[in-house]
């Protein structure tokens, strides 16, 4: 999702965002979604981002 968010946002001038702004967006977007917050701040680097999975309620 963060190369996805880098390269198409913001919409009027899409890769202006830093990598830890990336971030901070994606932060967003899951806490509105209703995501439970972690331990950590999320990590600002694509590599890290992309080891990232969401466990499914059984």
């Amino acid at each position: 999702m963060s190369t996805y968010t880098q390269t198409r946002m913001p919409e009027e001038n899409p890769e202006s965002l830093a990598d830890q702004e990336v971030a901070d967006v994606i932060a967003y977007m899951l806490s509105v979604g209703g995501k439970p917050t972690g331990s950590e701040e999320l990590p600002a680097d694509a590599a890290s981002l992309s080891g990232i999975v969401f466990a499914t309620k059984p």
